[in-house]
């Protein structure tokens, strides 16, 4: 049977190598905590974007009406197309970084799961086989002092008996050489 000693050892090997793995885990949650704020960044953008096609709307609506104006809102409207098409280009971009990261994520996660089997398949075949012959080498030794320390026991229970007996002749020696 293990010692606790030998538990916390394996336990301590064991917290060892899984530390790395949790270290690349908490990096990976994190930035997918980031790329979900930089979605929701891009849902509002969009939304934006929607209210400032709204206003083009009412606008185009009030260039109906205000034909006298109609030069000065058209150049206005191109350098607002101009802007969401420039928009559009930079959302295009970080649409394509985004799925850069996630093909990135995607390999991270494969190398990952790649390494937890590694240490799984290490540990069923490499660490556990390693334990049970220390553990019989221990039940070896414990056998042995067991064995050892019967005969030592016996070795002590006659230097007490002869401790004792010698006190006993010594007594009858005072009492005969007294009488």
């Amino acid at each position: 049977m293990l010692e606790p000693k030998d538990l916390e050892m394996i336990s301590s090997l064991f917290h060892q190598n899984l530390q790395p793995l949790i270290d690349v885990n908490n990096i990976v949650v994190k930035k997918v905590e980031r790329l979900e704020n930089d979605v929701a960044e891009l849902k509002t953008d969009v939304a934006t974007l929607k209210t400032e096609v709204a206003d083009l709307k009412a606008d185009v609506a009030t260039l109906k009406t205000e034909v006298a104006d109609l030069k000065a809102e058209v150049a206005t409207l191109k350098t607002e197309v101009a802007e969401l098409k420039g928009n559009v280009a930079t959302l295009k971009t970080e649409v394509e970084q985004l799925k850069t990261d996630v093909s990135d994520l995607q390999q991270n996660f494969s190398t990952l799961n790649q390494r937890v089997l590694n240490i799984e398949l290490t540990l069923e075949n490499e660490t556990n086989k390693n334990i049970r012959i220390i553990a019989e080498g221990h039940l070896d030794l414990s056998r042995r002092f067991t064995e050892a320390s019967k005969i030592s026991e016996e070795d002590e229970m006659m230097k007490l008996r002869v401790t004792t007996l010698e006190n006993e002749v010594r007594k009858i020696k005072t009492h005969l050489e007294i009488a």
